[in-house]
Formats: structure tokens, sequence, C-alpha cells
């Protein structure tokens, strides 16, 4: 099939690229002072929306809303216009609704990128620098903050039919998958990837499966979860140690989910099915052709400029990044990959040779036909309807248009006519269910125009065309009202305009904040507290008293193990629970600022390490524990199997201490710690049940600070992961048990952490015979159950057997202590 001569096409002058509806009949073009809404068959205006001169026409975003895939017959109604500062929502169907939101991304800069959420009546926008993404409802004018989402639009995506949003986000320089409920935003799954630095998520057509992928540096590391958040499979390309790979390029799926591809930095595409996700077929991009095995195609340009194909009779050497774009560094990969709508071809595209775009069957290892081009290639588009037409658009200034089609004899070239032309084209077919002919569109930032097909890739008359109106607002508004909501100037708040003026106000979701998914919602009824999955990262002052106790000495269980689990052989039986192996112990002090379930106080007993039936390995264990908020007790209890258990605690600073009074303007002054039973219908307990005092230590400097981490205590062969028995319940809602072993990784870290002294005097060691006299203190210290009562005082001014009065521990400030996912151990039951 030869070229065909220039074709003139009439064209419209725009201010902005022209964005065609998702249905393909409605074309949307800023002019000037108006937003045009054309129809793609004929250009005739079917709406034009004035705009204020005040935005002066910076509009950098425009957007079609999606229509409802569960109705066939729906079609899309809003359009977004969006400037820096400024978005702009229009009505297709009724012209006489609008809304304005002025400064959507708050204080931290422009807007980066927007689009219609879930549906027409939702807006989402990424502000600047990646500091937080916020979904705006058109309905209620509230949105909803999400902190720290990675940039790049491939970073997001939602979930076909359903519309859960995956988005990933990064913190502390941790990777995080949030899938957020449709509606609500509720986080149903917050999971911590085990990635460098994630690229993008993307959901399979049939939203089963979420595909993730690492950075380049990660080499080929390619994950596969469920809808759940549930890690499936890791695709590492079949490397080993010897054969390590450059990454992962791009990833795209099949429109029917059959098929994954995955496009490498070695130029080869590996082709998964979705069975087991196991490799079915490679695709090998090599820098020579043979066309006696394949159709290799070149573009030719011809005396009269026109451009046409001529198929290839020797063996070719493909045009290589430098030599195209002159630029010497080097570029590989698979940048682009397009299944056409049955998934039976796909097209790609390497960066090594960007003009050369492949063509595969996805049941043949060898290319059914290679285009060698003069220019980049910058888009690929399948056709919508027919499977087998394909569009390619090079990087050239002048209007073409390549087409391949697999029962044409020779590829076709338009060699397209517009009245002017200026800047970067962009080509993409429109869609429409019309088989005898196919509509295309191809503009820049000046103009565009829109062209039909017949079934053999030629031209087709153009309609005759209608101009726009050229008058602003400001010369069509005669006093009565126009499809226009009253104008706001922007201001630090972001705020609506519509019939009325609403405040948009903005409901923050710290990051990461943990939601409840429908199955918790239930579970809400009948448990009264919020519930926070794992993974849980807090913010907190953070104080650690560590001291070695040696397993020969003989764990005095009196005080290790809080009565309700001292009587359960289960959690505290060295047959059941693992035999003690002493080592590493710490006393915790903890009061946290920011947590899933708010503020509260910690007293943290691990006695040391712990081993764990029928297996090798030994954990560090938290034995007896105490907090301050019953969220904080039912959550650790139910989320990690955390002994927790209520308490009243009292901070007390003594900055009337001479020890301290010199050195006021470097450290905090000396600080009582008391803890108590709780006291909420009675009154506070005479006598603590554990007490502490922290003073500084005088020979040290007191500017004195540094860097710390729980985790460097596995270079000294200790262990970071925490192992817990199964739970007992206890009499209140708060105490809740479990049935199964669960292991989980604790960091506690803080660039800011000072030693000091502590005092383990304990109040009444005067006493040694008398235990707490006060009813509270016997009732939290002496649950009833088999045995004697069990209590925390036994005779010794040191708390501890053998620990002295005097220790040195550690104080850290603006301290961060992250809880890791909770992990079910098979752990096999001792019987008797």
């Amino acid at each position: 099939m030869g070229s065909d001569p220039p074709a003139a096409l009439q064209s419209f002058s725009v201010s902005r690229p022209a964005v065609p509806s998702p249905d393909g009949a409605l074309v949307a073009a800023v002019d000037q002072s108006q937003l045009v809404l054309r129809t793609s068959s004929d250009g005739q205006i079917v709406e034009s929306f004035p705009l204020p001169r005040s935005d002066g026409g910076l509009y950098h975003h425009i957007k079609w809303s999606n229509p409802q895939e569960s109705s066939a017959t729906d079609k899309p109604r809003r359009i977004l216009l969006a400037s820096d500062v400024t978005i702009r929502v229009f009505d297709v169907k009724s012209t006489s609704w609008s809304a304005v939101v002025n400064g959507p991304a708050g204080n931290v800069g422009k807007i980066a990128h927007t689009d219609f959420g879930v549906d027409e009546a939702e807006v989402v926008v990424f502000s600047d620098f990646g500091a937080k993404v916020t979904i705006w409802s058109l309905v209620t004018s509230r949105g909803v903050e999400i902190r720290d989402p990675k940039a790049g639009l491939k970073c997001h995506d939602y979930r076909p039919l359903s519309k859960h949003w995956a988005i990933l986000t990064r913190e502390l320089a941790h990777d995080n998958l949030l899938i957020l409920a449709p509606g609500t935003h509720d986080v149903l799954e917050n999971v911590e990837l085990p990635t460098v630095d994630a690229q993008g998520v993307k959901w399979s057509p049939d939203g089963r499966w979420l595909v993730i992928w690492d950075t380049l540096s990660a080499g080929y590391r390619v994950m596969i979860y469920t809808a759940d958040g549930h890690l499936f499979k890791t695709y590492a390309g079949g490397q080993t140690v010897d054969d390590v790979g450059l990454g992962v390029k791009s990833v795209k799926w099949s429109p029917q989910s059959g098929h994954l591809a995955i496009g490498d930095c070695d130029d080869r595409v590996t082709v998964l099915a979705n069975s087991a996700f196991h490799p079915k077929i490679h695709y090998n991009h090599t820098i020579s052709i043979d066309p006696h095995q394949t159709e290799v195609w070149e573009e030719q340009i011809q005396r009269s400029r026109n451009r046409n194909y001529m198929r290839a009779s020797q063996p070719s050497s493909l045009p290589s990044r430098s030599s195209l774009l002159g630029k010497g560094e080097a570029d590989t990969g698979i940048s682009v990959m397009k299944f056409n709508t049955d998934g039976t071809l796909l097209a790609t595209r390497s960066d090594s040779t960007p003009s050369t775009l492949w063509i595969w069957s996805v049941s043949s290892p060898i290319p059914i036909a290679v285009l060698i081009h003069h220019a980049a290639i910058r888009s690929v588009h399948w056709h919508p309807t027919v499977s087998d037409l394909l569009l390619v658009h090079c990087a050239l200034k002048i209007p073409t248009i390549y087409l391949w089609k697999s029962t044409w004899e020779t590829p076709n070239i338009l060699n397209l006519h517009l009245d002017k032309t200026g800047g970067s084209m962009e080509a993409c077919w429109l869609f429409s269910d019309a088989h005898e002919q196919s509509s295309f569109m191809i503009g820049n930032a000046s103009n565009y125009t829109v062209a039909q097909l017949d079934l053999n890739g030629h031209l087709l008359p153009s309609q005759n065309l209608q101009q726009a109106d050229k008058r602003g607002v400001d010369d069509r508004f005669d006093g009565s009202p126009v499809g226009l909501s009253p104008l706001k100037s922007p201001h630090s708040n972001p705020s609506f305009g519509s019939e009325e003026d609403v405040h948009g106000q903005s409901s923050h979701i710290p990051h990461p904040q943990i939601s409840v998914d429908s199955f918790q919602k239930m579970a809400r009824k009948t448990v009264p507290f919020k519930i926070a999955p794992p993974p849980w990262k807090c913010r907190c002052t953070a104080y650690v008293l560590p001291f070695f106790y040696s397993a020969s000495s003989g764990l005095p269980t009196d005080l290790a193990y809080a009565p309700l689990e001292a009587v359960t052989s289960s959690f505290s039986s060295q047959a059941e629970a693992g035999a003690y192996k002493g080592g590493l112990c710490l006393v915790q002090i903890i009061r946290y600022t920011e947590t899933p379930v708010g503020s509260y106080d910690e007293l943290a007993i691990v006695p040391g390490d712990f081993g764990v039936p029928g297996q090798k390995e030994q954990n560090m264990r938290i034995t007896r524990i105490y907090v301050s908020q019953k969220d904080s007790c039912y959550n650790g209890r139910n989320n990690w199997n955390i002994p927790k258990h209520l308490a009243r605690f009292e901070f007390t600073s003594l900055s009337q201490n001479p020890s301290w009074s010199s050195r006021s303007k470097h450290v905090p002054p000396p600080l009582k710690i008391s803890v108590f039973a709780p006291g909420e219908n009675a009154p506070p307990s005479a006598k603590p049940f554990f007490t502490t005092t922290l003073q500084p230590i005088n020979y040290l400097p007191s500017w004195y600070t540094f860097p710390f981490n729980s985790t460097w205590a596995t270079y000294f062969g200790f262990s970071s992961h925490m192992a817990q028995p199964p739970l007992p319940a206890g009499e209140t809602k708060e105490e809740c048990g479990s049935e199964t072993w669960i292991r989980s990784k604790p960091e506690l870290s803080s660039k800011k952490t000072r030693a000091v002294w502590w005092d383990m005097q304990q109040e009444g060691a005067d006493q040694p015979n008398e235990g707490p006299s006060d009813s509270e203190t016997e009732s939290l210290l002496s649950k009833k159950g088999p045995g004697k009562a069990v209590r925390m005082l036994d005779g010794v001014d040191n708390w501890w057997p053998g620990l002295g009065r005097w220790r040195i521990g550690l104080w850290l400030d603006d301290a961060v202590l992250t809880l890791g996912e909770a992990e079910e151990m098979n752990v096999e039951k001792k019987t008797n």
C-alpha cells in the first residue's frame, strides 16, 4: 500500500492541547478565554463554557470523567481544567452547574497532577514535591489527605469495577502500598513493601492482582500481590548471583489479564502466564534483523517529501539512539509495550533503538513485523475496536501518521497537511463503534484536527466545520446567570465555588493512617475499641535500661510476668512456651505522642531471649507490659500477642534537683516516673508498683548526644525479632486472647540520644516483707488464679535480682518506634 498524497484538513486553534472524551464523541479544548466542546465527527460546537480572564488561560490539565463501567450507556459528563492553583469542573449535561476549587494543594506549592477520582464527584490533587495527595469531594466540599505519596502517574491506580485505590507512599526510606476503599477512603490495607524504591503499581484488568516493580538499582524485581495486599510471588527474571540483569523498565497487563509483560533494561520482554506467573515466552530485541525470518519495513522519503514503507531485502542494522538523537549517553531497555484489544499481539520499542517498532504474537518468539523509521517513536496506539490495526506516531514536527494492519500487503504512511503547525505533535485513536471507518486526532498546543479513515487506511473527506465564538466571559455576560460558579480569588485554604460558596475542609490522614476494612467494621460493633492493624509507625520519647541476666540464675517469674500470664502455662511455662535463654534484657518506658490509636504511656519488660518449641531459633520476648490506654491494650494483644495490661503513669520533673541546676540549658531535668494500678473509678493508688528516677551523668558533656538504632544489636549477635506465645484472655474486653504464635520485628531509633543514670530504688523497699497495701494495687498484682498472688515488689531495693540501685540507661528524644507486620508462626503445641 503506497503513501497518500498530502491531505488538506481543517484545524482548530487551541491554547492548550485538546483532549478527546473517553467515548470519542467530543473533543474538549481551551481556546483563549473559553472551553469549547466539539463533536469529533464533524467539528460542530455543542457547548462552550466561558473562562475568567483572571486565570490567564494557563491551564495545564484537561481531564474527562470516566463513564461508569457498570453501564454501557453512560457517557462522560464532566470536564476538569486545572491551572497551577485553581481547578474548575464543568458538567456537559447540566451546563448550569460548575465548581471551582481554589488552592487545592494547600500551602505546599502548585498542583503537580490532578484528575477525577473514583467518579465524577471526586477530584484527586497531587501537590508539588510529593508532599501530599488530597481527595476532594464535589458533593461535601471536604477533602482527605494522604502524606508522602510517591511521584509519578504509575504510582497509583484504580481497581476496575470496584474502584479500590492502590497508591504507593514513601516515608523514612520505606515504601508502602495503601489500598483505599471507594467513597469512604478508609485504608483497607497498608503493606510495607520489600523494595528499595518502588517504581509503580498496576491493577490487573480483572481486579484480582496487583503488580509492583522495583527501581533499576535493585536488579530484576517484580512483585505480584493479591487484591487484599498479600505477596503472591516475586519474579526475579530467572537470574542468579552470577547473572544479574539491569532491572525492570516497564510492566504491562494484557486486556484480559491472561498475560503480564515485563520489559527489562537488557532489551528483553518476558511474558508471564497468569495461571502461576511463570515465564511463557521471551522476546529478544537484537541490534540486527534477518528479513528472511520476519517482515522488515523501512521508512523511505521521496523527492516530493512524501513518505512510504519499503520492505527490506537484506539484513538490516537498526538505527541507534545516538545516531538518531545525537546523544552519546547510553539508554537501553523496553520503555514502550502495548497489547492489542484481544491480547494476542504486543507492540514494543527499545530505547537503544528508539525508531524501531517490534510487533509480536503472544504465541511465538519471532516478531510478526518490524517497522523502522527515520525518527524516534513517540507513541503507539492499537485501535479500540479493530484488534489488528496499529497507529504509530514519531517525533516529527510535521503531521505524519504511520499505520499497520496484519491483513494489508504494505503498511501505510499518511502525510497530513494542517492549516498551521508548530511544536511537538501528539496523535491517538478516537473510540467508535463504527467498523466501516476509524477516526484519529492529531494536534499540539496550538491546533488540532480530526480525520476519518476507511477500512483500507485511506482518508475520508472532511465535513463542514464550525468556528468557535472568540468572546470571553466578560464579553458574553449580560447580567443573566451563566454556566459558571461565583469566582473566588485563591487563598491559603482551598475553597469550592458552586451555587453557594463552600469552604473545603480537609481531614488529614497521618502517614501511615490505618483504618478498617469491611470485616473490621462489623467487628467494631462488638469490640468498643479503635482497630489498628499492623504495621505501626509511632513517634515518642523513650527511656531504655539495658542489662544482662544469665539463664542459669533462673527467671524471676513473679517479676517477669503479670498475674494473668504467670498462671497460664502456654505463655509462662518453659516446657510449653520455650526455654529461657537469658542474655540482653530491657526495661522500656515510652511516652507515645503519635500512634494509630493516639497518645499513651507504656512500661515494658523484656527479660532476654526465649526458645521456640520445636525450632532452633531464639528471640526476645515481652513478658510483662503496661499501657495507659485501652485501645493500645487491645490492639497490642490482638496484633502481636503483646501481653498488655492497663496502668496509670505519672511523670514528675525534678527541676529543683541540684545536679541539674547548672546544666539546665543543655539537658532536661531529672525525671521521676511512677507506674500505678489504674484508678479510673477509685482514688489513685497511694504507692506505685514500679518507680525510677532518671538523672544526668555529671562527668559527661552536657551537650553530648548520639544516634541510636535498636537493630544495631544484631551486629553483636542479639536477636532483632520478637516471638510471642498465644495469650490468655483476661476479665476485661481489652485483655483479648489469642491461639497462635506471632513473630514481628520492632525497631526503635533516635538521632538525639543521651546516657543517663537510672535510680532503681523502689518505694517500700524498707518494708521487705510487706507488699502493696492499697486495694487497687493488690487487685492489679494479685488477680485470682491457681497458685499464690504475684507481686511486682519482692523485698529488693533494686527491683530485679542483682541489678543494683544505680544503672546507666538511655534517654531517646524525638524517637521513632516501628512495630512491623505480624507473622503467624507454625509452632507445634506440647501435649502431656
